[in-house]
């Protein structure tokens, strides 16, 4: 597949967001083996990338997750969503069957049917996205809620 100049959101299948981040050198899988939505980058934090044309927007969000008390878990939620308005982060309200509380980062990027986007920007924001989770866990992650051994 060769990669197109830019895209409309209709164009931006699952096969070709696979196809753009392996042109950028990151290895990436589809988000579900029967029936993918979008692609996993494990070198991106986890970062997921799933293109909604209903909803008009690329959705790039990342989770970890941590054995840290609910009430410690959203103190750093606020504190990121007060701080830094690029992401979003919410959490589960119950731990899964290990006893993790899921904290998800996200970011949604607009682009309407008659707009089209590059793969290089696409790139461009979802190394961003990266930067900006590691930089909300280094600043306020204050009750190093991501620092046991089981938090992935």
């Amino acid at each position: 597949m060769t990669l197109a100049e830019d895209y409309p959101l209709s164009g931006l299948t699952p096969e070709v967001l696979k196809e753009i981040f392996e042109s950028a050198q990151y290895d990436c899988e589809f988000n579900d083996d029967d029936e993918p939505s979008g692609v996993y980058v494990p070198d991106l934090y986890g970062l997921y990338v799933i293109a909604r044309e209903k909803s008009s927007l690329i959705r790039f969000f990342a989770h970890k997750y941590s054995t840290k008390s609910l009430e410690d878990i959203r103190a750093f939620c606020r504190s990121v969503n007060d701080a830094i308005y690029l992401i979003r982060t919410s959490s589960s309200n119950e731990p899964d069957d290990d006893g993790d509380f899921r904290v998800t980062f996200s970011y949604d990027l607009l682009l309407y049917a008659d707009q089209k986007i590059t793969p290089r920007i696409i790139i461009k924001v979802a190394r961003e996205i990266d930067d900006y989770i590691a930089y909300a866990i280094e600043q306020h992650d204050t009750q190093s809620i991501f620092r046991n051994a089981s938090d992935s």
